[in-house]
């Protein structure tokens, strides 16, 4: 029985494998460092086994530094892993268009500013629609988490995730993932 708690972990490695990305490149985030970081809420926490955030945190291979883009975070779970593992000198662009924000409401408020109240530094939003999407700078990663496969309901053109794809890639920097 598939679950949407391996889509995650799917995305990461394939986004790994593309990039030639390996567990235990120099450099790479302290896992352990990120996962305990005193500011992830309790309920985060909760959610690291069913997620798979320490084994996507540790696959992703993130880098201090880096400059990321989360798509349609949702409740900021993975956001905040990528602000542990970027630490203070990264950057975590947390997009979520008008399209996601109304239709996800009751489920997460507009989680992009409790997100950037609990890091100014390192989280920036994006509000943009889908057609608008552009990061204003290279991207070391983009990553998008439970929701890809709503691109391809029938509310939204045929061409959504086409559309998106071509803008992540645009968006990476050579050799990001």
């Amino acid at each position: 029985m598939r679950t949407f708690a391996t889509y995650p972990l799917v995305l990461a490695m394939l986004a790994a494998c593309a990039s030639g990305s390996q567990l235990g490149q120099e450099g790479a985030t302290d896992v352990a460092a990120a996962i305990a970081d005193p500011a992830r809420p309790a309920a985060d926490r909760s959610l690291d086994a069913q997620r798979r955030g320490p084994e996507i945190l540790a696959f992703a291979g993130v880098r201090p530094g880096w400059k990321i883009g989360d798509l349609m975070q949702g409740a900021g779970y993975f956001t905040r892993l990528w602000v542990a593992a970027a630490g203070p000198k990264g950057k975590v662009y947390a997009w979520s268009p008008p399209e996601f924000i109304e239709a996800k409401k009751a489920l997460y408020g507009d989680s992009l500013d409790l997100l950037v109240k609990d890091y100014p530094a390192q989280v920036a939003p994006l509000r943009m629609a889908f057609d608008d999407l552009a990061f204003p700078e290279p991207l070391d990663m983009v990553f998008q988490s439970q929701n890809y496969h709503d691109l391809h309901m029938a509310k939204f053109p045929a061409d959504r995730a086409a559309k998106l794809n071509a803008a992540v890639f645009k968006a990476l920097r050579p050799g990001g993932v």
